[in-house]
């Protein structure tokens, strides 16, 4: 016995095509219109299909308006799985007898023409056919012959004379078998052309550790992908390396183990031909500065080392010095001067600024110490005392500021007040409120319930009064480098009075000088009388008084007034004034009382307006001097 696949050349072939078209202008009564469904026998060949016998039809045309024509014969289905096992059985048994294979009645003659080639199906080389469990179910269910149809002949050949025909099944529909999945036994060459190939990928190794990417397509996008993985910061460059050996071609004529790759061009031909390709990852400082230069290398052969010539050590720099003189007086009244030099780090020893204490010489040692407090820069020595070795009070204190704010309303008014500082330190509120933080300001807040006649009473503490009075004293500030502009805002450490923004009086004569300036400004002769009178301790003490008045916008930097609801008018008086001796009375002649008189509109300075006078509006007035 030889076994032997089937070939598709032997398969034999229906010759009779199927069913002929059938054309529109033949009409039929319904009848004969009804088709039966084409079935197919387990033991005719696949694409062989029987067709029911079409009674005939009465020779008397009828008329139709509209005929669909017959839908097209269905597809010829192979059943490769029994096609090879009746090949294989046939060639093994030669002895068996098979039915033949049952031919289609041929259609009526009609005038379509169109003939079904004979085509005959290609197997694949290689080709092995296992039954699945779809192919199985089909062969049970092609055990038992499929129904025939009563009015096609059976035509059967058998060489058993007790042959007897199979009996007329009913018509039933048939199950056509799936054809059995082919791919797991086609050939390697075929599963490979099929498969899609796996993507080209690529490992970057730097610093211990790995990342494994899809294959850039270009340097740059390579660099990227570094730069992300590896989470290196842009203070830093990346370069990428391979190794020489993985280099197709020219890797045998480097000199290093690794080759840098600079360009797309390179990037490309360290990856040419490789599925996984592999490359390195430096990371170097932008900012790195070069290390010193390699010595060169001596020529000649007695491989001895030349000591090298190590440059003696530069001396250490000199420390820097300072001169120091103390001047004293003793108690027989004779004064003497101390000359002497300090060295070291003066730079971390004591600040520069002035200095209040005492300084102690030891006797026969001459040890001198000195402890003492620094001044601040509105802070000078006045006068001091000494009483039985202790030490006494020191009597100064910076300038301090009264201002009052007044208010005038016909009718009662509840209000809610904030002045904002800058620059100042407060020491004292009336009505008392507390100091609350306002950036990098502070503020003073009070809630009041405003009277006719500028009686104010404070919300919280029940508390009554002619308006509101504070006391400031200026914060420790540094002082400017250059004199500032006439109209620059007030500085309150550095008050700048000087004869090109302000004016010079004798003092009896600054006294009615100044009221009359208030009384044209419309300070109420109780504010005016308040105001001068807070002065007179210091205006006592000098000859000749310079003074200058601010305008608002030189007092909202360092001290802004807020008022809610906001009144209809506001007016803001500040007077600086200080003394000035005989000595610079020079300076000031082109500043006297002629031009204190004629030369400046104070209302036109500070904002004065007609409706101040108005008793119906709500007013209010801050007044304060410096």
């Amino acid at each position: 016995m030889s076994l032997k696949k089937p070939v598709p050349s032997d398969i034999p072939l229906p010759s009779t095509p199927p069913p002929a078209y059938k054309a529109l202008s033949e009409n039929q009564t319904e009848s004969q219109d009804a088709v039966i469904p084409p079935e197919k026998t387990n033991d005719t060949f696949p694409g062989a299909y029987f067709e029911s016998a079409k009674q005939e039809s009465s020779k008397a045309k009828v008329v139709e308006d509209h005929r669909w024509p017959p839908p097209p014969p269905p597809p010829r289905v192979f059943n490769w799985v029994e096609l090879a096992s009746k090949s294989s059985s046939s060639s093994l048994k030669p002895g068996v007898e098979s039915l033949e294979t049952p031919q289609p009645i041929k259609s009526a003659t009609s005038p379509n023409k169109l003939k079904k080639k004979k085509s005959a199906p290609l197997l694949p080389r290689g080709v092995n056919f296992t039954e699945s469990t779809t192919t199985k179910q089909d062969k049970r269910d092609c055990k038992s012959p499929p129904p025939i149809p009563a009015s096609i002949p059976l035509k059967t050949t058998a060489t058993r004379p007790d042959s007897v025909p199979q009996p007329e099944p009913e018509i039933k529909l048939p199950r056509i078998p799936t054809p059995p999945v082919l791919w797991d036994n086609l050939p390697w060459y075929i599963k490979r052309s099929k498969m899609s190939a796996p993507p080209r990928m690529l490992i970057l190794a730097g610093g211990g550790y790995e990342a494994f990417v899809a294959m850039p397509p270009t340097f740059e996008k390579a660099l990227a992908l570094a730069t992300e993985k590896f989470n290196i910061p842009a203070t830093h460059v990346i370069r990428l390396s391979c190794k020489a050996s993985d280099m197709q071609w020219i890797g045998g004529y480097t000199g290093q183990e690794d080759i840098f790759i600079a360009d797309n061009d390179s990037f490309h031909y360290a990856c040419a031909g490789k599925h996984v390709a592999r490359l390195g990852v430096h990371v170097y400082d932008k900012n790195a500065k070069p290390g010193p230069a390699p010595a060169p290398s001596g020529g000649g052969g007695g491989g001895e080392k030349k000591e090298e010539k190590k440059e003696a050590p530069k001396p250490p720099a000199p420390p820097p010095t300072a001169d120091q003189n103390f001047t004293c007086q003793t108690t027989a009244g004779k004064n003497v001067t101390l000359s002497a030099t300090v060295t070291g780090d003066l730079t971390k020893g004591i600040p520069a600024g002035n200095y209040l204490g005492t300084l102690s010489i030891e006797d026969k040692t001459w040890k001198q110490t000195f402890v003492g407090n620094q001044l601040g820069p509105n802070e000078v020595m006045t006068k001091y005392i000494v009483h039985d070795k202790n030490t006494a009070r020191l009597l100064f204190r910076p300038r301090s500021v009264r201002p009052s704010v007044e208010f005038l309303h016909a009718e009662e008014k509840s209000l809610e007040v904030s002045l904002s500082i800058a620059d100042w330190t407060v020491t004292s509120a009336y009505p008392m409120t507390s100091l609350l933080p306002d950036g990098a300001r502070h503020k003073l807040r009070w809630f009041l319930k405003v009277q006719p006649g500028g009686v104010v009473e404070d919300m919280l503490t029940g508390t009554q009064s002619n308006g509101l009075f504070m006391e400031m004293i200026p914060s420790v500030t540094a002082k400017p480098e250059s004199l500032p502009d006439p109209d620059a805002p007030l500085i309150p450490a550095w008050p700048d009075i000087r004869p090109s923004n302000a004016w010079c009086l004798p003092q009896t004569i600054f006294v009615p000088h100044i009221d009359r300036i208030l009384t044209a400004l419309g300070l109420p002769v109780e504010s005016r009388t308040a105001m001068i009178t807070s002065w007179l301790p210091g205006l006592t003490r000098h000859k000749n008084i310079a003074y200058r008045i601010l305008n608002r916008s030189q007092l909202d930097p360092s001290s802004s007034l807020t008022i809610i609801p906001p009144p209809s008018v506001m007016l803001r008086i500040f007077v600086l004034f200080k003394g000035i001796p005989d000595s610079d009375l020079k300076d000031w002649e082109n500043a006297g009382v002629l031009h204190a008189e004629m030369g400046l509109d104070w209302r036109d300075s500070v904002g004065w307006t007609p409706d101040l006078q108005n008793e119906s509006l709500f007013r209010v007035i801050e007044y304060g001097a410096m």
